[in-house]
């Protein structure tokens, strides 16, 4: 990989639908691959376009950041940094960039209280979780070609499943297909 020296502008549209230039974003080249994006982390959430969720892409860190600010509600950069020393080592100022970023796609918000901001999350578990099978769900459809059977086998023989999981996946299954004779019923 070589890091190029100049960097280029990402358009995005943003949530009121005004399109806008990114801050800049550095590119570097691959010998196989052409052009890559090193980061794209600073953009605002975007909405899937045949849907209204949007999507709220995370890393691990971001995920665990936003973990302990849904468990407490709000949170300064230090009561993020304590609550996951135990986890990993990360330095303040790490949080401190990733929460910047996350405003910026606004994931987080902040308010100042004595000389410290203090970081609230904007997107709830829900929201998240729905991104993240909205993205899985688009992807096993094109890795399945919307076979779903082949994806709950590949599903249940990727991993120990405990009976506990599957009597619930077959309740999930039932309620889905109580749904669908109802809909059936209704027409």
């Amino acid at each position: 990989m070589h890091l190029r020296d100049n960097y280029d502008c990402v358009m995005y549209m943003t949530t009121t639908g005004e399109c806008t230039r990114s801050a800049p974003v550095a590119l570097w080249t691959t010998p196989d691959k052409g052009q890559r994006t090193a980061h794209t982390d600073h953009l605002p959430a975007n909405p899937h376009p045949e849907s209204n969720t949007m999507a709220y892409p995370l890393t691990k860190l971001q995920l665990a950041i936003m973990d302990v600010l849904w468990a407490r509600g709000e949170a300064t950069v230090l009561d993020i940094h304590d609550d996951l020393r135990a986890q990993r080592r990360i330095a303040q100022s790490t949080i401190a960039t990733l929460l910047s970023r996350m405003e910026d796609r606004e994931i987080v918000d902040h308010r100042v209280e004595s000389r410290q901001y203090v970081y609230r999350p904007r997107v709830s578990e829900e929201q998240v979780r729905r991104s993240v099978v909205h993205e899985f769900s688009e992807l096993t459809g094109r890795l399945f070609s919307g076979d779903v059977a082949g994806l709950v086998s590949q599903l249940l023989s990727a991993r120990d499943v405990q009976p506990d999981d599957l009597a619930r996946a077959r309740e999930i299954i039932e309620e889905k297909e109580r749904e669908l004779r109802e809909r059936e019923e209704g027409k």
